[in-house]
């Protein structure tokens, strides 16, 4: 009895099973051809559409502007419908047909293999597909069937053509936009180049800090342009732009340029604010001016900007020629720009990320940043990750950088009048000041030597003779609201939050 029953229950038609493409269908089901009753008028038509890769590319745009509803119904199909009213194309209602069709149309399965997926899904090959059958199930006269499917096919393609226009008239108006904000973005030296990791320079002009007008621009046209590429994303939607190379290929060199320039944008947004007439000094200096304030800005972090009144915090001229005094000024002052200007009036400097303390070992942190100007160049490097050699002071030297070679980026002695300069695999620049070779060279071949000298690797595995200078000026300038006691408590008072937040 038992087993009569599992039999039974086995072929019950509760029991469903998923068919090829995992609908589930009673196990009784066996769906008929689509073609049965009209077998002769309908089967050939329809195994004929599988010859025409055309018949499978028709998107959801295509079909529902292309609608049925002013077709009259075939006469052999009013019976089954209420009002003479036209039934619309559903999906849903061919599914059953897909394993029957593809059993009796071989060449199915290869136009299946052939397009999905690499031309389109399946979902829409069989829309397509179904839908251009759901045609000629509902058309007046089968013998025009072929003509009217080659209209269809007409319209899918001038539809394709009419955005592919619309495309490429807004990528050439994002073109035109962008080439403007590079010039903009070449006149204020924004597009820095960058040599490898950690070296950077930058050519400079006699231009001063960007103005309002240009900073209007530049967000006008920036927003613009990312309107443009959203409408080009949705005409891009509506079509399939797989098969044309060309276009593919002039997109994605748009938004390469696009996302070059619109980094750089980002990168510099803080940057381009800033009026270096705004910019107040409590000291007439030697050394700073509109000049290179506004190249000063390139190597500070986000969080420290040029648009507060800056603090001398140390002068030679004004406090005299010791370094216990320079280093004792800067104790308790983080973080500070320290500058010096040589006899030979070149300019060379340090970004300080942390107070100077007299330590005969190494200490600091990887923000530390070193630059010079050379040439109508503006070059600085930042840490190699080589090792952690940053500031090392005591009474006879104040250094920055350090290898296994002895060598100093920067050096200065205790009396604060000469100074030394090497290559170093702390940071791993050339020298800071200008060779005789540089100088010699400078006359004829103007920037390219210094870029020359600069794209060139330093020997990591070699020492180097040491470059001496006479030291004009130097001085130490800090961030106002980062000065004194204040600034030290209110920097430990936030390290301290940081901490607690981060242990809870």
């Amino acid at each position: 009895m038992s087993s009569f029953l599992t039999g039974f229950f086995k072929n019950s038609p509760s029991q469903n099973s998923p068919n090829k493409n995992g609908i589930l269908l009673p196990i009784w089901y066996n769906p008929t051809p689509i073609w049965i009753g009209r077998e002769e008028e309908l089967k050939q038509i329809i195994l004929k559409l599988s010859h025409n890769p055309l018949t499978f590319r028709l998107d959801d745009l295509v079909i529902n502007n292309n609608s049925l509803q002013n077709n009259t119904l075939q006469s052999t199909l009013q019976s089954s419908l209420q009002n003479n009213n036209i039934e619309e194309y559903n999906y849903n209602n061919y599914i059953e047909q897909i394993n029957i069709l593809t059993k009796y149309d071989e060449n199915l399965n290869i136009m299946l293999d052939l397009l999905v997926p690499k031309y389109i899904d399946d979902i829409t090959f069989w829309k397509s597909y179904f839908f251009c059958i759901h045609k000629i199930l509902y058309c007046n006269n089968l013998n025009e069937i072929e003509d009217e499917l080659c209209e269809l096919y007409n319209y899918r393609r001038k539809f394709i053509l009419e955005r592919e226009e619309l495309i490429k008239i807004e990528m050439n108006l994002i073109y035109e936009k962008l080439n403007l904000l590079k010039v903009i973005f070449e006149k204020y030296n924004l597009l820095e180049v960058i040599v490898n990791d950690n070296l950077y320079f930058i050519k400079l002009n006699d231009e001063d800090i960007i103005s309002n007008e240009d900073i209007m621009i530049i967000e006008e046209n920036m927003y613009e342009c990312i309107d443009k590429k959203k409408k080009i994303s949705l005409l891009t939607s509506e079509i399939n732009v797989v098969n044309n190379n060309e276009l593919i290929e002039k997109i994605s060199e748009m938004n390469h340029l696009f996302m070059s320039l619109h980094s750089k944008y980002i990168k510099y947004k803080e940057k381009l604010n800033l009026n270096v007439n705004m910019v107040e000094l409590n000291y007439d200096s030697k050394i700073l001016n509109k000049f290179n304030l506004k190249y000063l800005n390139y190597i500070l972090p986000n969080r420290f900007k040029l648009n507060h009144q800056l603090k001398l915090i140390y002068s030679n001229s004004e406090h005299g020629t010791s370094l216990k005094t320079l280093i004792r000024n800067c104790s308790d002052v983080s973080p500070t720009i320290l500058l010096i200007k040589t006899t030979k009036n070149d300019i060379l400097g340090v970004y300080q990320p942390c107070n100077l303390q007299l330590n005969n070992k190494y200490y600091g942190t990887g923000e530390i940043v070193l630059f010079h100007y050379t040439n109508d160049l503006f070059v600085f490097y930042k840490w190699s990750k080589l090792n952690d050699y940053f500031i090392r002071t005591n009474e006879n030297y104040l250094c920055y950088g350090g290898d296994i070679f002895g060598r100093c980026a920067l050096k200065i002695d205790d009396n604060l009048r000469m100074g030394q300069t090497n290559e170093c695999l702390t940071f791993l620049n050339h020298y800071l000041i200008n060779t005789e070779k540089e100088n010699s060279t400078s006359t004829t071949s103007g920037n390219t030597s210094s870029i020359e000298m600069i794209n060139t690797k330093i020997d990591r595995e070699q020492s180097s003779d040491p470059l001496d200078f006479e030291i004009y000026a130097i001085e130490v300038w800090g961030f106002e609201e980062h000065c004194g006691w204040y600034g030290c408590w209110f920097s430990c008072f936030c390290w301290f939050c940081w901490l607690l937040f981060d242990f809870c």
